[in-house]
């Protein structure tokens, strides 16, 4: 049995948005892609908002992260209403692969954190 199979889900889930998080940062970053939920945006650079925790385009506040080793769930969905409201996600900012694999990744990310636990299959 290998470590990652023994490995807590949630260990898992937050480990699989950190990825996430990382790559959406550096595409966001090399493409200038601010945060603009619902067009809405914050004055500072990409650069800016990612070392205050804001988030960029493409990446999941960084705080995000540890919060979903407690609630992974709740960051999986939130995850999943970040990524639906940012004009980027629907290619009204610029597309490049990057992007797109960004875009998976969080996605996949979603997945991951909302996947049902060995707990919850036991209390059935």
């Amino acid at each position: 049995m290998s470590g990652w199979s023994r490995a807590s889900p949630d260990l898992v889930g937050a480990a699989v948005l950190g990825a996430a998080t990382a790559w959406g940062s550096a595409v966001s970053v090399r493409h200038g892609l601010k945060g603009e939920p619902l067009g809405l945006g914050v004055p500072g650079s990409v650069r800016i908002h990612l070392l205050a925790g804001l988030g960029a385009g493409l990446a999941a506040p960084w705080p995000m992260t540890p919060l979903a080793l407690r609630w992974p769930r709740v960051v999986g969905l939130t995850l999943l209403a970040g990524t639906l409201v940012e004009p980027v996600t629907w290619g009204r900012r610029g597309r490049s692969p990057g992007v797109v694999v960004a875009v998976v990744a969080n996605l996949v990310a979603v997945a991951v954190l909302c996947r049902p636990s060995p707990d919850d299959r036991r209390r059935r």
